[in-house]
């Protein structure tokens, strides 16, 4: 596979002064897609590079104590447009969705009119129905049902676990994506730690359910973050009923999951607390929840040995480098399973960039994606949304 981040911009979307658009196609099938399109967009920067760009946005120096160390967290660059304004956003964002959903269909050789239906996952949407914008754009008809997910950065691997258990989606062609303009959020905050962490990136991915991927055990789980680990101003009205909770727009086929998230008290858009409290919400919550699955996984299957020898591939949410160690830790202290996930950590050229990561990590590993295949998929995020997957790709 080319990397193509290493070269230039594919495309400068012509808004502003121009917007880098770097992008990388994966091939899939027509008969059971597993094919996509994942990119970044803006200014990309190395770690070197981010410490200037940063200071030009503050308007201030960046002290040594506020300076990470981002290469021992797993990443090397990142897509920011944050010099940009709030509308300036918001079209950047409709442009590169209307890209990427095009691009997944080029990829798997699908039309339009052949989907039947459209996931996406966003943190921070940039209006209410914006699925729904992105489908006409590309001419998914008004008829194909369209879901908007926000339960932060596990949005996108909720949706594929909702789209994998919908009875009438089996043998149907299926999107699914995670898009994350994380630039929006970010120029509402001066948190310096937020600031180095997240950046823009977007993948979507075509399945067929129950042709390219059969499910094993999935688990859906909610732990509300009650201290506020990771706070986050909500881009979005939260339906009412449990969390997450859903609503539904029938003049749009247009069907919204979304999740409550702690909001900072200071008007900021993001707030990031101390370490401690990340590694509860996202280090030994998240191990606890895939123990679980690891356990029901054994349970149903008879599987022995370690966890490390069940799986050819994981997908999952790359929070940070740090926090996979500690969720391998978790995983062999606590619960007796050998798992290391740092193994597979292979988005490296982002930053954090929420339910777009494990999309990217889907598409990085699918030509791996061989028939036989087990794969464990793995989605956390803020507010203390957490999804787990085992799945097959099926003998044809």
């Amino acid at each position: 596979m080319v990397d193509r981040f290493k070269l230039r911009a594919n495309e400068i979307l012509p808004i502003g002064d121009g917007v880098g658009y770097f992008a990388e196609r994966v091939p899939g099938k027509p008969e059971i897609g597993l094919g996509g399109e994942y990119a970044g967009w803006g200014v990309m920067l190395s770690n070197d590079q981010l410490p200037a760009y940063l200071e030009n946005f503050l308007g201030r120096k960046l002290a040594a104590s506020e300076t990470l160390e981002l290469s021992s967290k797993g990443f090397d660059s990142r897509f920011l447009t944050l010099h940009f304004s709030l509308e300036g956003q918001k079209e950047v964002e409709i442009a590169v969705g209307e890209r990427l959903v095009a691009g997944a269909l080029q990829a798997n050789n699908w039309n339009p009119e052949e989907v039947d239906a459209l996931f996406i996952g966003t943190s921070i949407p940039t209006h209410p129905h914006y699925t729904v914008e992105i489908a006409q754009r590309v001419g998914i008809p008004e008829k194909t049902p369209k879901v908007s997910v926000h339960t932060a950065c596990d949005s996108s691997m909720r949706a594929l676990n909702l789209a994998l258990s919908t009875r009438n989606l089996q043998g149907k062609k299926v999107l699914i994506g995670g898009i994350e303009n994380l630039s929006r959020g970010l120029i509402g905050t001066k948190d310096t730690q937020a600031l180095q962490l997240f950046g823009n990136a977007g993948a979507v991915i075509g399945i067929v359910p129950g042709e390219s991927l059969v499910p094993v055990v999935s688990r859906s789980a909610t732990i509300y973050d009650e201290e506020g680990a990771l706070q986050v101003a909500m881009a979005y009205d939260v339906p009412k009923g449990d969390l997450p909770a859903m609503d539904y727009f029938p003049d749009e086929n247009h069907i919204v999951i979304a999740g409550k998230l702690p909001e900072p008290e200071d008007g900021s858009s993001i707030k990031m607390k101390d370490n401690r409290g990340m590694l509860k919400l996202f280090g030994y919550n998240t191990a606890d929840i895939v123990a679980q699955t690891l356990n029901q996984f054994k349970s149903r299957t008879g599987a022995s040995g370690n966890p490390d020898g069940w799986f050819d591939g994981v997908v999952m949410h790359h929070a940070n480098y740090k926090i996979a160690e500690s969720q391998s830790r978790r995983l062999e202290r606590a619960h007796g399973l050998k798992l290391d996930l740092t193994k597979h950590f292979v988005v490296r050229e982002f930053g954090n960039v929420s339910a777009a990561s494990p999309m990217i990590s889907w598409l990085k590993q699918v030509d791996k994606m061989k028939e036989g295949t087990r794969w464990l998929f793995v989605g956390y995020g803020a507010g203390g949304y957490y999804d787990t997957l085992v799945a097959e790709v099926p003998q044809r």
